[in-house]
Parts: structure tokens; sequence; C-alpha cells
């Protein structure tokens, strides 16, 4: 609902509900028409949704009603008035009046937003579509023309509106099969497959966040190219690459997540990952949250946390600067230093961890404590530090084999444990790691960039290529479900890629 006022097209009804003197009318959309209107009680402006006669208008009237007058929140355009207008035979909804326009008014006319701008404008959006997620209603059609500024100054206060596609969540699930809505541009691909669920929000303001970036509306092939750049980068960017990221599971587990790490200016550490339970996780600074279905969310803090550093599916384990932390129920830590180290590849289930202390490497069984080491090779020091804010990716192969790489490297570490000794060998994987995988046959790594996607099977003889796609690796999704595990592409890149004659 755009609430940027426009001469009115044709005369409007003078007064609805016997006190809204209307004004002018605002837009006109599939229901109806949105009126500018003044309370002649209050001398307050208002703006009015009116729902005319057409077939299934009411039920839209009656819908969005059930679900604005649930909504209570600073962030969230105000209803003031509901009710049926006998003189016009017009079902209304009454909202308190925007001053200062939509965003999209802003983008078109107005300079670009700067940063701070920008984050306080995302965080007000995801503290409002928190508050609607927490009372069970998706909004569903989140984009710059349902965002509105609710004063005309320089630092307006931005508030979401138009509820009309929203839909209620039945308490603790984590989506259901409905029916289709959004704007093209601002929906996420799992909509396609009617996929519903509070993601969905998360998605759409992600591409909004990528929109007050570049300037410009994004693509989706724009949004793509932003999650491959960003994934793993800290600050806004990072933050956002992770809201439109195709795969849901890499998304922060919930939009008051969203708020929490937009809340500071410092930019603290995030990420997030899954286990094998349905439980989601995001780091944000040294607070731990886990969101598991039908249970309120869990947290915990872990002094000086750094990343998630187990695979995606597995047992969640948290590397800190000193310590080596675990969450079942409420964190444990499983090793602590007096010295600084970096987890490599860690493994709850086998008890091994693989750290970095300074220029070695060291294996350790968790259970004991036990411990072997090496200097690392001069080859292998080049991969761990090329990039220092990279992020490790490792996989626990066996007991006594783990593979290390980086995040954005073509090169990977074979390291082995023998009797008496380590040996690290590194080798080339061709394509960029992106990403690892526990999926049902084990552990898999993702690798890839802007024109491919490869999914790579780690064994005690090396890497194994299971699939591989002409696609942008920020599109894949791993089917670990499947024997062998295998790649997808999101809906959006799917139905382009078949639309353009290309191969599904």
């Amino acid at each position: 609902m755009n609430h940027d006022a426009t001469p009115a097209a044709k005369p409007a009804p003078p007064v609805i509900l016997g006190r809204y003197r209307v004004t002018g009318r605002i837009a006109a959309g599939s229901v109806g028409s949105v009126l500018a209107a003044v309370d002649e009680r209050t001398g307050a402006p208002v703006a009015i949704k009116c729902f005319d006669g057409g077939y299934d208008n009411y039920a839209a009237w009656l819908d969005e009603m059930r679900l604005i007058m649930r909504l209570r929140h600073p962030n969230i355009v105000a209803v003031l008035d509901v009710g049926h207008d006998d003189g016009w035979e017009l079902d209304v909804l009454v909202f308190a009046r925007a001053l200062g326009g939509s965003l999209r008014r802003a983008l078109v006319q107005g300079p670009r937003f700067d940063r701070p701008q920008i984050r306080a404008l995302l965080r007000a959006v995801a503290t409002a579509l928190a508050h609607a997620h927490a009372h069970g209603v998706i909004h569903r059609d989140i984009k710059p023309e349902n965002i509105l500024a609710l004063t005309s100054d320089a630092r307006p206060v931005w508030a979401v509106t138009d509820f009309g596609a929203g839909r209620s969540l039945t308490s603790g699930s984590e989506f259901f099969h409905g029916s289709f809505a959004g704007s093209p541009g601002y929906y996420a691909p799992e909509l396609l497959h009617g996929r519903v669920g509070p993601a969905l929000d998360q998605y759409s303001l992600g591409v909004v966040g990528v929109e007050l970036l570049l300037g410009r509306r994004p693509d989706h092939n724009d949004c793509l190219e932003f999650a491959l750049a960003h994934h793993d980068a800290p600050g806004l960017e990072g933050l956002i690459a992770r809201m439109i990221s195709v795969d849901r599971s890499r998304r922060l587990p919930s939009m008051d997540a969203v708020a929490r790490a937009l809340a500071s200016d410092r930019a603290p550490a995030i990420d997030v990952t899954h286990d094998d339970q349905g439980r989601r996780f995001a780091l944000v600074g040294n607070e731990l949250r886990c969101h598991a279905p039908e249970q309120a969310p869990k947290r915990g803090v872990v002094p000086r946390a750094r990343r998630f550093c187990s695979l995606r599916g597995q047992p969640t384990l948290v590397a800190g600067e000193r310590r080596l932390v675990s969450f079942t129920t409420r964190p444990r830590t499983e090793y602590v230093s007096d010295s600084p180290f970096e987890t490599l590849a860690a493994s709850r289930e086998r008890g091994v961890a693989w750290i970095r202390r300074g220029a070695r490497l060291v294996r350790l069984e968790l259970s004991g404590l036990e411990e072997q080491d090496c200097e690392l090779p001069s080859a292998a020091l080049a991969l761990l530090d090329a990039d220092p804010g990279a992020r490790p990716i490792g996989v626990v192969v066996s007991d006594s084999v783990a593979i290390i790489g980086v995040a954005g490297r073509a090169r990977v570490l074979w390291c082995s444990a023998l009797r008496d000794r380590l040996r690290v060998t590194c080798f080339d994987t061709r394509s960029p790691l992106f990403d690892g995988f526990l999926c049902a046959r084990g552990p898999v790594l993702l690798c890839g960039g802007s024109t491919d996607a490869v999914l790579l099977e780690p064994t005690v003889d090396g890497l194994r290529e299971l699939d591989r796609r002409k696609a942008n690796v920020a599109s894949a999704l791993v089917d670990g479900k499947s024997d062998p595990p295998r790649l997808l592409l999101d809906a959006l890149s799917e139905r382009e890629r078949v639309g353009s004659g290309g191969q599904p």
C-alpha cells in the first residue's frame, strides 16, 4: 500500500464512516482504492483502504483486518478504525497517514542512503516483522512500496504497511504450503514451491538491503552475485548476504536475530548453521541462540566466540579464541587452552578436533585431551594465511583423517594421523570452496564460483566428484537425502534457465 498522495483521478466519497473526510486518492489496487482523508473529530490525517464490492473482496478485507488487528508496534503503520460504510457500500480499514511517503519514492527522488541510515531502516523493519512473526503473522510482500516514512524529516521513523498478502502461521511451524503471493524481484525462491514461512520476509528484506547498498533495483542474478561475494564477509554486507541466501538454512533463524545483528554499529561477528535435529543456530557476537521447532528460543554466551566450526547438519560446535564449545541443551566447553588457537575441523561424534597454534597443526582427542602435532608446511601456511578473515571449512573424514580448506580458495589440506606423526598434503580442488554439509551418506563439500557449482565427497582416498552444474554456486542447493547427494538449483534460477532454453 503506497501512501504517496496524488490528485484524485475521479470524485471520491466526501465522508466515510461518518467522520473521515476524503481529500484525495493515494493509490489503486486489485481490491479497491487507498484514499487520503482527515479525521473530522481529531483533525489527524489518515489513509483509508477501501475494498469495493468485487468478488471475494469482503474475504480479503476480513483476512487483512484479522491479521492487522493483532499487531501494535511503533514500526507498523497503526490501524485506527475498521468498518462498513453503508452509504458507499465499502468495507474499509483506516490507518494513520505516513507523512514522509514510501521508501520507493525516497529511492527515486532522493540521494543514496548512507550506511547508518540503511542499518537503521532495516532494523526498524526487522523489529516490526519480528513482532508480527511472534504473533503468528507473515507479511509476504516486503518491498520499498510497503515501507513508509511516518515523518517527513531527514531521519524518519520507518514502518511496515499492507498486510493484504499476509498469512497466519500455526504456532511452532517452520512453514506451510500456501498460495503464491509477493512481488517479482522480492519474493524468496522457495515461494515458487508454495513454502510459506517467516524466512520469506527475511529474504525480501535482504533484497531491500541489496537495493539500498547498490542504489538500484536488483534482479535475481544481482542477488546471487551479492551473496557469492559477501557470504562470509563481516558487517552489514555479510548479514544481508545471509538474509538473501537461497538456502534457508544459511539465513538467520529468526527475524529477531536479524534485528539483534542490526542493533549495533560495531558489526559483531555473525554466523549461522543447523543440525540434524532441525534446530537452527545464530551466533551474533558472543551470544549463541538456538531455535528448535515448537520450542522457545534458547540463549547462551560463548566468550570471544568466532564462528561455528562443525559442518551444516552436524551437532553444533562453536570455535572461541581459547575454547571449543558444543551445544546440546546449553553451551558446554569441550576444550579450553591458556593460549589462543584456531579450530580448523572438529567432530563431537568422533571426539576429534584439528586446531592450529601458530605454525603448528594439532590433533586433539577430546575425551582424553591427547595431542599430536607437527609443523605446518609452507604451502599449508600460505593457504591458511592468504586471507586472515576467510572461514576455514574442515571435514573430519575419520578418526585419523581430516580435510581442511578455506572458503574462497581452490586448495585443501589432506591431514592424516599416523602412529607417531601427522602428515599434511596440499592439493587443488579446481573450484573455490564455498560450504560444507553433513548429508545422510556423509560429509560433502560445495565448491564453485559465478558460473559453476561442484559437489565433492571426501573419502579416505581423496575427493570424489558427485555432481556438477553450470550455475552460480550461490544458487545451488544440496539434496543430502539422495544417495549419492546431488545438486539442485533454487526455484528462481531453475525457472530462468528453463525459460531461456537451458537444460534443467
